[in-house]
């Protein structure tokens, strides 16, 4: 509706570095892949441009004031190819399948991941 100004991951990363400076500590960043899936098969894959920002803010190393994480496993993977902060896969209720082992046709669910 135009009242909110909706940042861009570039806007949060510049944001936290303003701030971090101005608190003298770092702020960290809890950053998630929304439903990469749906949008590598539309040929908009997340992990790379995330890993390219991280990497420009100085924040894809493992010790870097922030983690990645997302409900499908295969995404945090090829974050973990990219970067070298924290990945972290979310998990719903135990009887449900992440969306990508539902595309991918793997029968295993969230507590054969637990």
């Amino acid at each position: 509706d135009g009242r909110w100004k909706v940042p861009s991951f570039e806007d949060v990363l510049k944001w936290a570095e303003r701030e971090g400076r101005r608190r003298s500590r770092p702020v960290w960043l809890h950053s998630e892949t929304k439903d990469p899936t749906y949008f590598r098969k539309q040929g908009l894959g997340l992990e790379k441009p995330l890993a390219r920002l991280l990497r420009q803010y100085g924040r894809h190393k493992a010790h870097s004031p922030n983690f990645v994480q997302s409900f499908e496993p295969s995404s945090i993977e090829k974050l973990g190819e990219l970067v070298d902060c924290p990945g972290v896969v979310l998990l719903s209720t135990a009887g449900s399948r992440p969306w990508d082992f539902v595309e991918a046709g793997d029968p295993r669910t969230v507590k054969d991941l637990i």
